[in-house]
């Protein structure tokens, strides 16, 4: 049976992207497919924390410009504000999605990774090690299928491991805005608590920030039909971010219901990478970290197994448990701020907490970074309350 790859990668954002290199430079015959014609923007933060922009640099990614580095995270409740500092030094990265996927996308292709845009996915048959994928351009071979197209991920459903999330549903708002003459660049995203939903700004580029506002199902009827003065109605409700920003310098976009869920992750002969394999919340703005890093592990696990020759679920099961360990503090924290910021007035108390105690803050960065214990869940809480 002649292969068209050994590997189809469905995807060519960053999960796929990221784990197309990896995969290729491992050695292995890999075929990214995406069904847009061009990179296509996403509503997203845009912010990489310290353990995201490592991962890219071991991938050997180069850092994409223009971007911004932010040395830490601030929480903004009316007057009160909690500054915290990623530990040893490390600083995130804040960079427009369209930026950084034409980044990967030019690297991808400098190497010699084949990517195929406009080629829709409309189909999968046959068995692990031996792949008939049907798109839009006909069929194609592979031994290996790696889904990685994102929160509404066809490939997910296609391989039949789509699960119906639980929980309360969040959506999300995103512009761009230029900073007025005189306001400097922010060294830490901010993350604003407003009634009924959370501001995030993330430095983006010299002059300009994404605002990003997470919320419930309270606020998304204000979305339809005018989703730019939704926005900027959004941003009014934190009067010192209003003040900071000038014009709009991109559209609104929007998305959600946030919460993404996969019944798993690995299937014989394909494993699901970033999105498309499960998503808890934007809150704690891990989100492209946990993608590179479990692009990472899924290249690495890949490879290994299709030099063995060996492709079902289980060959494959290292990666989910290796990803799950991965993702697992960051999804801990991430369900602790979810619970505490339904509670605004819990929720105040605990940024003044934070701004009288930026140890405690520090801390918490790092156990979100995957540092520490999981019983200092446990003492943050505590601590907090």
């Amino acid at each position: 049976m002649g292969f068209d790859a050994e590997v189809i990668v469905v995807g060519g954002g960053l999960a796929g992207l990221a784990t197309a290199v990896g995969l290729w430079s491992r050695g292995r015959e890999v075929l990214v497919l995406d069904r847009a014609s061009a990179g296509r923007d996403k509503p997203c933060g845009e912010g990489m924390l310290p353990h995201g922009v490592a991962a890219l640099v071991r991938a050997g990614f180069p850092i994409p410009e223009p971007s911004m580095r932010f040395v830490g995270i601030a929480y903004r409740d009316g007057d009160t504000r909690a500054m915290g500092t990623f530990p040893r030094g490390g600083t995130g990265l804040g960079v427009r999605r369209t930026v950084l996927d034409a980044s990967l996308d030019a690297h991808a292709r400098s190497l010699g990774v084949p990517v195929r845009r406009g080629v829709r996915v409309t189909g999968l048959g046959g068995e692990a090690g031996a792949w008939r994928v049907s798109t839009s351009d006909g069929e194609l071979r592979a031994r290996v299928v790696v889904g990685a197209d994102g929160a509404r991920s066809p490939t997910r459903r296609l391989l039949g491991l789509h699960a119906d999330p639980a929980g309360r549903k969040r959506w999300a708002l995103r512009r761009h805005h230029a900073l007025r003459p005189g306001v400097p660049d922010p060294e830490r995203v901010v993350v604003s608590l407003v009634e009924d939903a959370e501001l995030y700004v993330t430095p983006t580029a010299p002059g300009q920030v994404n605002v990003a506002v997470l919320t419930e199902d309270v606020l998304t009827p204000t979305f339809r039909g005018d989703r730019d003065g939704a926005h900027a109605r959004l941003v009014t409700r934190d009067p010192a971010l209003a003040e900071m920003l000038a014009e709009p310098v991109s559209e609104t976009l929007a998305t959600g219901p946030l919460r993404v869920a996969a019944r798993d992750v690995v299937t014989d002969g394909a494993v699901l990478v970033g999105d498309a394999a499960g998503f808890v919340d934007g809150i704690t703005g891990e989100g492209m970290s946990l993608t590179l890093v479990a692009a990472e592990l899924a290249a690495e696990v890949v490879a290994a197994a299709l030099v063995r020759g060996t492709l079902d679920a289980r060959s494959l099961r290292p990666y989910a448990r290796r990803r799950r360990a991965a993702v697992a503090a960051s999804n801990r924290m991430t369900e602790m701020v979810l619970a505490g910021i339904r509670h605004r007035r819990l929720a105040s108390r605990v940024v003044r907490h934070l701004a009288r105690s930026p140890a405690t803050f520090d801390r918490l960065l790092a156990l979100d970074a995957g540092e520490g214990s999981p019983l200092d869940l446990l003492w943050l809480a505590r601590a907090a309350l």
